[in-house]
């Protein structure tokens, strides 16, 4: 099953990609993925949206061009040749506000005298580099609260991959795994050896949360909720006893994305690091949303437009067919028992990754150009989709996708006409 905890105004929650790359990368994606009519684009190593522009790299003439002044947290805009520019809304923030100057996010893991954390993220994260810590791993949110995982006992001193430090023999027979996200981290228990006799299950991983100038109140203890837990594939590409998820805090305005499941109907799953559709048993079935401010678009005429995400995990590499629906807006509180119904299917993909070498993980880009031209058309402020296993009862059609709390972003690029077109 899985779960993530929602508390105290906070949700306990998980992308892997590259902080920064050439201008010349930037604008190759861009016309790449997202300049009409070409068709749908090949996939390549780095999205636009975490792309980041560099002065001393030479762009051919015909290439757009980032329009720095319009950047924000989470969108980049490209203009091209011919006056029409290109908008790419991320579904998470991609870069920080270091005063005057926007700094790309690198969920990277670093050890040095301040212990263990992220190159650059947007909230003060530290992990245990070994020893008797009392918490494995914290997260400081803005208003001064912390979010930690306790631990209290001995743990080893960590590998380090990427955004994600393993914790070798944390526990009897498991590896204690903690992964940087863009909000703060996951943590999760991976079977390293058989369980040794007489452990029948872990001890289950346990969140606090300390408010400036409170004392530390545990945040809802496992006796309350069903270990996440789950197969190979479901959650890690190990199997899972246990995960927790720790958000610095609870998102308010849109980049927005979740998933629902029917395992946990009554549980928010926003913030986690995946996003999962289909079923990996034939029972459990998932969902996801994503969801966006549209008003870079207000009154532009919609020439293209596609969705990207990352297929980090999928049960076979048999093409496995799912859909991207229209939607109402989504939120925090949206869960299984009150999702919001699927409006109008506009697009399906056979496009399947990440299951081993035959498909690795990568990028899967979606036509949905009818789709964004009909939210600009109707002047809508926001747009949703609902992206869902075409067989939801099929074990073939288990898919995770990054979401935004990873290190690859998803993205809606949109191609939109010149204001004044040339004659």
């Amino acid at each position: 099953m899985i779960l993530l905890l929602s508390a105290f105004g906070r949700t306990l929650r998980i992308m892997i990609g590259r902080p920064g790359a050439i201008l010349g990368l930037a604008v190759s994606v861009a016309t790449a993925l997202f300049s009409p009519p070409t068709p749908a684009p090949p996939i390549t190593p780095a999205p636009v949206a975490q792309a980041q522009p560099s002065t001393s790299a030479p762009r051919p003439k015909s290439a757009p061009a980032e329009l720095l002044d319009q950047r924000t947290s989470s969108s980049t805009t490209f203009r091209h040749p011919n006056g029409a520019r290109t908008i790419v809304l991320s579904a998470g923030p991609i870069r920080i506000r270091r005063g005057t100057t926007w700094e790309p996010i690198d969920l990277t893991l670093r050890r040095d005298q301040n212990g263990i954390h992220p190159a650059s993220a947007p909230y003060t994260l530290r992990l245990a580099d070994g020893g008797t810590p009392a918490d494995a791993a914290s997260v400081l949110g803005p208003d001064g609260t912390e979010t930690a995982l306790s631990w209290g006992a001995t743990l080893p001193a960590p590998t380090l991959a990427g955004n994600r430090a393993t914790y070798a023999g944390a526990r009897p027979g498991s590896d204690l795994v903690v992964e940087a996200t863009r909000s703060g981290f996951a943590a999760w228990l991976a079977p390293s050896t058989p369980t040794p006799a007489g452990l029948s299950t872990p001890t289950p991983l346990t969140l606090h949360m300390t408010k400036p100038g409170g004392a530390a109140e545990m945040l809802p203890q496992p006796e309350a909720r069903p270990l996440l837990s789950g197969p190979i594939g479901s959650l890690a590409s190990t199997a899972v006893t246990d995960r927790v998820v720790a958000s610095a805090v609870t998102p308010t305005v849109r980049p927005f994305g979740t998933t629902v499941q029917n395992a946990t109907p009554d549980s928010a799953l926003w913030g986690d690091p995946d996003l999962r559709v289909g079923s990996y048993d034939g029972t459990t079935v998932a969902r996801s949303y994503l969801s966006w401010d549209l008003g870079a678009l207000h009154g532009q005429q919609v020439t293209h437009a596609a969705l990207r995400v990352f297929s980090s995990w999928s049960s076979s590499c048999q093409p496995q067919s799912w859909e991207v629906w229209s939607s109402q807006p989504v939120g925090p509180a949206t869960r299984w028992s009150d999702q919001p119904a699927g409006e109008q299917r506009w697009a399906t993909s056979t496009a399947t990754k990440g299951h081993d070498a035959g498909c690795a993980p990568g990028w899967v880009n979606v036509d949905v150009t009818d789709l964004v031209k009909a939210w600009v058309q109707a002047g809508a402020t926001s747009g949703t989709v609902l992206l869902r296993a075409t067989d939801e009862s099929s074990p073939q059609g288990w898919k995770r996708f990054s979401s935004g709390e990873g290190m690859n972003v998803p993205a809606l690029g949109v191609t939109v006409a010149p204001v004044n077109p040339t004659p």
